[in-house]
Formats: C-alpha cells, structure tokens, sequence
C-alpha cells in the first residue's frame, strides 16, 4: 500500500485510513468520520482525519474561503440568499 500512495501522490490520491488511497477529485462529500466517493461512504481514521482534510482542502483551491464553500454547498438556497445580500 505505501508504494501505491508514493506512486499515485502527485495525482491527488490521499489515503484516508489503513486500507484506502482516495481519489480527491471524486469526494462528493464529508460527514463527520467518512468520506463518500461515487456514493460509497469509505471511512477516515481519527489518525488521517485533519491530514486528508487539509489535503482536500488545498485540493479544491486551497484557503478557508474555499473550504467553506465545500462545506456548505449543499445548502444551495441558503448560499444563493448570502451571497445575493438577503437575510436567510
């Protein structure tokens, strides 16, 4: 398993606990201790947690700014209302 993470390092693959090499450009989301890959919810360790999370962070651009947008992307209507200067 560490030669395949040494090998697929540069093309944004992450590994997210013992048995898992993720492909951060299919992470559709995070809830709390999983990470959900083309709907399947594989899990993070505690160990791995705030290294794949900053990875994945400066995978979708890097910053705060950006992070958050992630975070809260599937509150669209909440989003569009913030961003439009409306009270939510």
């Amino acid at each position: 398993m560490k030669n395949m993470e040494q090998a697929l390092k540069d093309n944004n693959f992450y590994r997210c606990n013992n048995g898992y090499l993720v492909n951060l450009a299919y992470v559709e989301r995070v809830d709390k201790n999983s990470a959900f890959v083309k709907g399947e919810e594989i899990p993070i360790s505690r160990p791995k947690k705030k290294a794949f999370m900053e990875a994945l962070t400066d995978f979708l651009g890097g910053g705060a700014k950006r992070a958050h947008c992630f975070w809260i992307r599937e509150c669209q209507d909440y989003l569009l209302l913030w961003q439009s200067g409306l009270p939510a």
